[in-house]
């Protein structure tokens, strides 16, 4: 009785331990996971401005050229 009470003890704790240690595993890959998504945002946010930029460096140029154009007609 007493050695049936003391193996189911240890099963108890053996199962908690994996419990834990799954659990703590989960948090982890979650945690990269979410580090990952900031990541490829913060990259989509960086060539979002470089394409902004480029598109909006030649447009300021042609209406810089139309206004100096329309002030000397």
């Amino acid at each position: 009785m007493f050695l049936g009470f003391v193996s189911s003890i240890l099963v108890l704790f053996v199962l908690l331990y994996e419990i834990t240690t799954l659990h703590a595993q989960l948090l982890g890959a979650l945690l990269a996971q979410r580090r990952e998504r900031e990541a490829r945002l913060l990259t989509g946010d960086a060539v979002s401005a470089s394409i902004a930029h480029e598109i909006k460096q030649p447009l300021t140029a042609i209406i810089a050229s139309i206004k100096r154009g329309i002030a000397s007609a």
